[in-house]
């Protein structure tokens, strides 16, 4: 049989694999010749199996089960109110001036679009009224705290999203209601295509006016944006007429290719959630610089 009083205590190690190779090496040297220490593997293999069974088929108890369903539901109920209250906070911080004067652009537009009954102006001013609320919402040169904010805990690029999502939605807001004023000489389905209208070209020119404000500045984010999403209302054929270049000019095609372009909610949408990514990076850049040199 052997002598196995040294080995006795390593089968326990053995059969849960926890010994080193050079021990496991000797005792599987060891079992070869001994009878009495391979009854003693089989007997602590058969717990171990027993054991493991007896785990696959325990139950947990239910309060436990209660407990870790409640945990992950608070978790994911943190998440939502943390978003909540960084938007909270960040209203204050948005200009001030920005609330009342876009609100009476906007007022302004729909007098003019009902008085004389053209939506292409309602059409035509809200994403420019967008474009120049949003290009103002971040930066040293709009927020003269912005050092303090950025000294808190809360990352830039959140900064950032939380005062975009404030100026964009209430601009949509205006712009939904001012799309609903033209129901006094509009049907519903042409109000609809008004919006959709509107809708894409929003989101496209304030993604593009933010980007440009966070790489440039403020006011040349402005005259950007609005100088490429003024351009497509060129009379393109009287332009063509009076420099003589034809009816089929390039000008032409041209101009229409670039109308097409304002016209594709789906590829401006895309565009626009493509520039808020490149937005938060740059914001994040610049909140790391103040914080540098502050």
């Amino acid at each position: 049989m052997g002598d196995h009083s040294q080995y006795i205590e390593s089968l326990p190690l053995f059969v849960s694999g926890t010994l080193d190779d050079a021990q496991r090496r000797a005792l599987e040297n060891h079992l070869t010749h001994c009878s009495a220490c391979r009854s003693e593997v089989a007997l602590w293999r058969q717990v171990a199996y027993q054991v493991a069974d007896a785990n696959r088929n325990l139950d947990a108890p239910s309060i436990a089960v209660e407990r870790a369903l409640a945990e992950i539901r608070g978790r994911r109920k943190n998440i939502v109110w943390r978003a909540f209250e960084l938007v909270r906070a960040q209203v204050p911080l948005v200009r001030g001036e920005m609330w009342p004067s876009s609100a009476a652009v906007m007022a302004i537009g729909v007098i003019i679009a009902t008085i004389v009954k053209e939506v292409t102006i309602l059409q035509m001013l809200a994403p420019m009224v967008a474009a120049a609320s949003v290009a103002v919402i971040y930066g040293p040169e709009n927020d003269p705290a912005l050092e303090l904010t950025l000294a808190t805990a809360t990352s830039p690029w959140k900064i950032l999203l939380a005062r975009l999502t404030i100026v964009f939605g209430y601009n949509l807001v205006l712009a939904l209601a001012a799309s609903g004023g033209m129901l006094l000489f509009l049907p519903a389905n042409l109000v609809a295509s008004l919006i959709v209208g509107w809708f894409g070209p929003m989101t496209f020119l304030c993604a593009a006016a933010l980007v440009l404000a966070l790489w440039v500045n403020t006011g040349n984010a402005i005259a950007v944006t609005y100088v490429a999403w003024l351009a497509q209302f060129l009379p393109g054929q009287e332009i063509a007429t009076d420099f003589r270049l034809g009816g089929m000019s390039l000008f032409i095609a041209f101009l229409n290719a670039y109308r097409q372009f304002w016209s594709s909610p789906p590829v401006l949408v895309a565009l626009a959630v493509g520039l808020v990514v490149i937005a938060g990076w740059l914001g994040g850049r610049q909140g790391q610089r103040l914080t540098r040199a502050a």
